[in-house]
Formats: C-alpha cells, sequence, structure tokens
C-alpha cells in the first residue's frame, strides 16, 4: 500500500512539475528569432521577427510564377524556408545578386562573403523587370530599415551590392559594392 501511495506522490509532483515548467517552454518559442511567411496589409510578405520586433523583409506583390501556376503564397513560403536556413546553417549570410546556374534569370542570393559568387538560391527574378538587381537589393534594405537603407543610394555601377543580412536585421549598415577584377 505504501508503495502506491509513493507512485501516486510522485505521478502527481511530476504532473506538476510539467504543468509548471510548460508555460516558460512556450515563452521561450515565441522569443527565437527567424523569418515567417503571412500576410501584412493583405499581402504575403516574408518578415523577419525575434523577440523584440516584427519586420516585413520581402513583399511579394509580383506575379512572376503565375503562368506556372507558383502562386504568391507558394513564393513567400518556400523563399522563408531557404531565408531560415541560411540564417541558422550559413554564417557570415551575405545576400547579393547574380543569374541562375543556366543563366536564364536574375536571382537574389546568398554567398559567404562580400565579392563572393553566389552560394544559394533566395529567389528568382522576372526576367522582363527593367528595375535592376541592385535596386531590388537596395529595395529589400529599405523595407527592412529605412534608416539603413537609403544612405547606400545605388550608383552607376554594375557593381553588385552585399549586405551581410544577420548585420543588417540588428539594424546596423552593413551594406557596400564591391567590384571584382579579373
Amino acid at each position: 500500500m505504501n508503495s502506491k501511495k509513493s507512485l501516486s506522490f510522485m505521478v502527481a509532483l511530476m504532473l506538476t512539475l510539467a504543468s509548471a515548467i510548460a508555460p516558460s517552454t512556450n515563452a521561450q518559442a515565441n522569443t527565437t528569432e527567424g523569418f515567417v511567411c503571412k500576410k501584412s496589409n493583405g499581402t504575403w510578405t516574408s518578415i523577419y521577427q525575434d523577440s523584440r520586433r516584427e519586420k516585413p523583409f520581402i513583399r511579394w506583390t509580383s506575379d512572376f510564377g503565375g503562368l506556372a501556376k507558383y502562386t504568391r503564397e507558394q513564393r513567400c513560403q518556400e523563399v522563408t524556408n531557404r531565408l531560415n536556413y541560411y540564417m541558422m546553417n550559413q554564417r557570415p549570410f551575405y545576400m547579393t545578386h547574380g543569374r541562375s546556374e543556366d543563366g536564364k534569370y536574375p536571382i537574389i542570393c546568398r554567398t559567404d562573403n562580400n565579392g563572393g559568387g553566389c552560394k544559394g538560391l533566395i529567389y528568382t527574378l522576372d526576367p522582363n523587370t527593367r528595375i535592376p538587381p541592385n535596386a531590388i537589393v537596395q529595395e529589400l534594405l529599405e523595407i527592412v530599415n529605412p534608416e539603413v537603407g537609403p544612405s547606400i543610394g545605388v550608383p552607376a555601377t554594375s557593381c553588385p551590392l552585399y549586405v551581410n543580412v544577420r548585420l543588417y536585421l540588428q539594424g546596423k549598415s552593413s551594406a557596400k559594392y564591391v567590384c571584382r577584377t579579373r
């Protein structure tokens, strides 16, 4: 009989401890940093969030991909997953632009350093757009941090813009143009 009471007491104690611990675990889950895809002001948006804030990163306004039945929501989900992968698994994480592996499409991509070539796709740009890729990277910076982005300017250069994404999301100026010599 004594062992049954001890067992009952242990089970009750474990349940009490588990319920006391559960709220703090949920609070920790809400403070992790990363990207989420959700509608913001009616537009699918890849949003960066941490314990202090949410910042729009990419607003999915283009219908590029629509002919292939590729929705803005699908692009948002896939790119948000890539951004999270690069943030977790690639340090440092620089964003720039380049061409797809087959050379057909302009892309926004990740690389390991200033001046490095594309190492991974972030997302594909519409090849028919008249907006230069540097301007698109600049626009992303202005969406995330208007105080830092506009100071860079888009010079009349073919040199790619490189952004250390981690530093940039912390509000630090981390973007620069890098001209490669051959």
